[in-house]
């Protein structure tokens, strides 16, 4: 154990060590601490535990990732499965890993071959929805997961996700995976049916859902399946529909003479509109931020008849060494 090393338990009673793991590896040390902060000195387990810090690793993160990818757009990828190594085999409905990596390369590979061909032919403005929903897939997410692990941490590339998934590792969890596990094990019994327990997962599930947003279902005639609005772009679960040919602003045609863009999450706009969108909204910002900086201009006026003199001194002789360290 790492507490029965002098020199390591030294240095934890000033210092935290994160301990990487996935959720299964994180759960009986959170216990741990837990039980130490509820029970304080009354226990046993030594208080040094309280500063292992458990967080999830990027492998775990992209395993994740790419897993979670491949369940949800299932049959965009078992139809890719099915041509490539012939119907007579099978594929999982949870593939193993090795499987899923194999699947997620030999799509983004195929992509990169026949992306420019496929983009000549649809065009700049196609804002059909299986159209969308592929190049989401293909030129989005697959080449995000795929990037998680290979390049964010173990290459010097600058990613623009670099800070973002450094900052909110932490984060990224199978909590409320194994919370909904354990719900469902709390209503059910070890001789409760298949069905029965899908039966009851769905109840769950609907205690969870937002009651004002709406999924909607759609049909996609070259894949011939039905898919819903988790499979799709993000612009599909707003409450903004992307249009089909119009702009999604001002409603007009928009392959028309203005210059116009179509957005990774399926909308599409005139570039005028876009700008004039972008604008109302920084203006937005620009009031909410001055209402604040007022409310906060009246609070330290309010502060300032509050203090007394000695107060006053004190605080400016604080500002000036705040100014001064921040050299």
């Amino acid at each position: 154990m790492i507490i029965n090393v002098s020199s390591l338990n030294n240095y934890l009673n000033q210092n935290i060590i994160p301990i990487i793991t996935d959720w299964p590896g994180q759960l009986f040390i959170k216990k741990i601490i837990i039980h130490l902060k509820i029970q304080q000195s009354a226990t046993n387990i030594p208080q040094i535990y309280k500063n292992f810090h458990p967080i999830i690793g990027p492998l775990h993160v992209a395993l994740n990732s790419k897993e979670i990818a491949l369940i949800i757009n299932y049959e965009f990828f078992k139809q890719l499965f099915y041509f490539v190594f012939g119907d007579k085999k099978k594929l999982a409905k949870k593939p193993k890993p090795w499987q899923i990596n194999l699947l997620l390369e030999l799509a983004h590979k195929a992509w990169q071959k026949i992306k420019k061909i496929i983009s000549e032919k649809f065009g700049p403005y196609c804002k059909d929805t299986e159209y969308r929903m592929a190049i989401d897939l293909l030129d989005n997410i697959i080449p995000a997961i795929s990037d998680i692990c290979t390049v964010l941490f173990r290459s010097d590339n600058n990613h623009p996700f670099d800070e973002t998934i450094k900052s909110f590792l932490v984060h990224f969890n199978n909590y409320y995976i194994k919370n909904m596990h354990s719900r469902i094990r709390a209503y059910t019994t070890k001789d409760s049916t298949k069905d029965e327990i899908i039966r009851e997962a769905f109840v769950i599930e609907l205690g969870y859902q937002d009651t004002n947003f709406k999924s909607f279902h759609y049909y996609l005639p070259v894949l011939e399946i039905t898919v819903s609005t988790k499979q799709l772009p993000c612009g599909y679960s707003t409450k903004k529909i992307s249009l089909l040919i119009n702009c999604d602003l001002c409603n007009t045609l928009l392959q028309n003479q203005y210059e116009a863009k179509v957005l990774i999450c399926g909308h599409g706009y005139h570039i005028i509109c876009y700008n004039a969108m972008e604008e109302r909204y920084i203006d937005n910002n620009e009031d909410n931020e001055n209402e604040n900086n007022n409310n906060d201009n009246n609070e330290v006026e309010d502060l300032n008849l509050v203090l007394s003199e000695k107060d006053k001194i004190e605080q400016k002789f604080t500002n000036k060494l705040v100014n001064v360290l921040n050299w």
